[in-house]
């Protein structure tokens, strides 16, 4: 159930000022790696997924890994986790659309971030340590954008408060998603 495919739109990064100021968004790193879905049953990654919805194979993930968690644990029932697979081998998870067999597209970001902080909560201290939850922040976008590209990174993505991952778009772009970067997509 891939439910993302990509911000809307792009702006430079003098836009953010006018984004900050209204109070409505928040702003994620955009990271230069491969998109990557993760889907988790009774705590084994069982498949990863890439945006055009193929699967990645072992080279990106190790699947069928057992997160050391019994099935008690949050991370036992179904779940698709978004985020970006890394040249260091970590992904940076920064979204999920599916949590304990629940389907969470039409639910506020917030939530969902939050559904997905508890689990990432759970995990063992290896699993956090390759899994990593992507940083957000909720003000002084301009900084953040700076600090990212001296380092050498790609830009932000910057996301309405309270969206939801519904499209109801044919190319699957979310309508409330902008990329901030430099030069050409």
């Amino acid at each position: 159930m891939t439910a993302y495919r990509g911000p809307l739109e792009r702006i430079d990064p003098d836009g953010l000022d006018i984004l900050e100021a209204t109070g409505a968004w928040m702003a994620e790193e955009k990271f230069d790696g491969e998109w990557v879905c993760l889907h988790v049953r009774d705590g084994m990654i069982h498949e990863a997924e890439s945006r055009q919805g193929l699967e990645l194979d072992s080279a990106w993930w190790v699947i069928d890994t057992r997160l050391g968690l019994g099935p008690d644990s949050p991370w036992s029932g179904g779940h698709a986790l978004h985020g970006e697979s890394m040249p260091d081998a970590t992904i940076r998870l920064w979204d999920a659309s599916v949590i304990a067999g629940e389907d969470l597209r039409a639910r506020p970001i917030e939530y969902r971030r939050h559904l997905l902080e508890g689990l990432h909560a759970a995990l063992p201290a290896w699993a956090r340590a390759e899994l990593l939850l992507a940083p957000r922040w909720m003000s002084d976008f301009r900084a953040r954008y700076d600090e990212v590209m001296a380092r050498g990174g790609e830009g932000l993505v910057v996301k309405r408060r309270g969206s939801s991952l519904e499209t109801r778009r044919a190319d699957g772009k979310c309508l409330h998603w902008v990329k901030v970067k430099r030069g050409r997509d």
